[in-house]
Formats: C-alpha cells, sequence, structure tokens
C-alpha cells in the first residue's frame, strides 16, 4: 500500500503545514475539511481538485489513503475513531485529546483492527535528538532539565481551557514526551504554578519535578508569558551532558537545518508502504502515555502535593 492521496482534517496551522510536506514527498491531497469551511477553500486553492467537506461524516473514505488530523484537542476523538473503523492509516497533532480519559476507544480500535498510526511529537525525528540518543546508549543518563518559555499562540481555542486544555497541554506536552523518550516512564510528579493573569483555569507559568521509573529526576519551567521564544533540553549523564536548544532543538548554533515536517511524515509514509509500525517513533498507545503525565501534572497543580502518574 502506498500513501498517494491524503485527507487533511483541521485546516489550521498543522494542517497546512502537513499538506505542504505530503506534495513535497510527492503524495496527492484529495481532501480537506474543516468547520470553518471558508479556511478549507481557502487551502483548497493551493491544491486543485482537492474535495472540500466542513463535516468528517461526509468524507468517503475509499477516496484516501491516509488521513492527517489537526483539529484543536476538544475535537479529538471521533473521526480518527471513524477512520481506523474504515481501515485508513492516521497521523494525529499532538496532543491526543484534552486528557487520556477519552482516548480509550480509539486504543481499542486500534488494537482490534490495527491501521498505520502516528501522532505529531516531531521532535524524536530530529536529528539532534536521534544522535543525542545514540550519545547516551552506552552512558548512564543521571537526569534532566528543561525549559519552554514563550508567548501565547493566537487562535481562538489556544486559551481555552475546554477546548486546549490549556497552555501546557498544548506546549509543554513537548518536553514531557522527551523526558519519557531519554528516561524512561514517569511515575510521579509535583507540579507548581504562578497566579494568573489571563484565566482562573488557565496556568501561564508552572514548575514540574518529575521522578521516573528507574529513580531518576527531572525538572520542567514552562511559562507563556514571555515576549520571545525559549527552549532548552539538557540531559546530563554520569560522563557528560548534551545541551538541545531552541524550537528546532539544535546542538550547535552552525547545526544543519531540516523541514521536520517532511522527516515525520516521510516516516509515516514508509511506514504505510512497507507495513511497518515500528518505523513510527511516537504511536499513538505511547502518545497516551504522555497524555497521562500531563493529566496527573494538571492534577497536581489542582492538589498542591505529589501524585502518581497512573498506568494505561
Amino acid at each position: 500500500m502506498k500513501a498517494n492521496r491524503i485527507g487533511i482534517i483541521g485546516c489550521g496551522r498543522a494542517g497546512r503545514e502537513h499538506a505542504r510536506a505530503s506534495t513535497l514527498l510527492g503524495a496527492q491531497v484529495a481532501l480537506l475539511c474543516d468547520r470553518d469551511v471558508s479556511r478549507a477553500r481557502a487551502l483548497a486553492s493551493e491544491y486543485p481538485g482537492s474535495v472540500v467537506l466542513e463535516d468528517f461524516h461526509s468524507i468517503d473514505w475509499s477516496s484516501i489513503d491516509a488521513v492527517f488530523v489537526c483539529t484543536p484537542p476538544v475535537s479529538r476523538g471521533p473521526a480518527e475513531l471513524a477512520a481506523v473503523q474504515a481501515g485508513i492509516p492516521i497521523m494525529l497533532e499532538k496532543p491526543v485529546g484534552l486528557s487520556a480519559e477519552g482516548c480509550g476507544p480509539l486504543l481499542k480500535a486500534l488494537r482490534d483492527k490495527p491501521v498505520i498510526n502516528s501522532v505529531g511529537y516531531m521532535n524524536r525525528y530530529r536529528d539532534s535528538v536521534v544522535s543525542t540518543q545514540k550519545l547516551f546508549e552506552n552512558s548512564e543518563v543521571v537526569g534532566v532539565v528543561c525549559n519552554w518559555i514563550g508567548g501565547i499562540y493566537r487562535v481562538p481555542w489556544w486559551l481555552q481551557r475546554n477546548a486546549s486544555g490549556g497552555p501546557f497541554n498544548e506546549q509543554g506536552t513537548h518536553l514531557v514526551d522527551l523526558c519519557r523518550l531519554f528516561l524512561g516512564e514517569v511515575t510521579e510528579v509535583f507540579a507548581m504554578a504562578g497566579n494568573s493573569s489571563i484565566h482562573k483555569d488557565i496556568q501561564e507559568t508552572l514548575v514540574v519535578t518529575l521522578r521516573f521509573l528507574n529513580e531518576k529526576l527531572g525538572t520542567i519551567f514552562y511559562s507563556c508569558r514571555a515576549s520571545e521564544k525559549h527552549i532548552h533540553f539538557q540531559i546530563f549523564s554520569t560522563t557528560h551532558s548534551v545541551s538541545l536548544e531552541g524550537w528546532d532543538l539544535k546542538v550547535t548554533a552552525e547545526a544543519n537545518e531540516e523541514d521536520i515536517y517532511v522527516k515525520e511524515d516521510a516516516a509515516f509514509f514508509n511506514a504505510i508502504s512497507s507495513g511497518d509500525q515500528a518505523l513510527i517513533k511516537t504511536p499513538f498507545e505511547d502518545a497516551i502515555r504522555t497524555q497521562l503525565v500531563v493529566d496527573t501534572i494538571h492534577r497536581s497543580l489542582l492538589s498542591q502535593k505529589p501524585e502518581h502518574v497512573p498506568e494505561l
């Protein structure tokens, strides 16, 4: 099987990036779906011949070979479930939803009727991250210190807790996923937040301590109150450390540029053509484990005490 014709559900920034990357890889954008149909039509003007739909229930699944789901977190679940039931490979943008609670039906569907599936934790595909993993293969990792500091993402749903799950759910999840990648499963978290100037349900600035299954530790500092973006991820071992900097997590300022959406989508397409799910660095089931940690961080913020991360 080859993904010649793809569909995009959710035609915002992420949808546009995957449409661009997919066509660079030789696929055709055959279908564009968005509740704001004007946005789907605007994107369709760049991809002549694509079908425009307002409701995913109208999708003829036989007309596409794969689908990218790039909707806000609140909309996750039904479209992906319909695709899996139709046997269509799916690529979801992160996070998997508002919380892990709503992921059960899709997880069961994927276990009952497996199709190639991927979640957009794109940093796992970066050259710097892959090379750092190899560097630490023969060295004991001690811990990690990381931060994501930036501004408010200017889309209407982002600051609505019931639509995005909150800023940390939407952005900080990247750091949680990288922590899991390098140190393994998180067993316990303790989180504190500063006072919010936006909304009582939104944590603008927070700090998190993570305890891992192997008793290693990590810290995350997150804020969306800055005017400039500062992203930093530093891993320490018994012999050395590596510091990854910026949105593209470069080891040095001179590192080569890479089109991360092309790399991520290429892995998805290669998995489809080969039938090898192992080519996907973040399958849906693994992404739920990241979501469980994020959910537990929010629970710790409410309880103001350490909280244990539940098992999947």
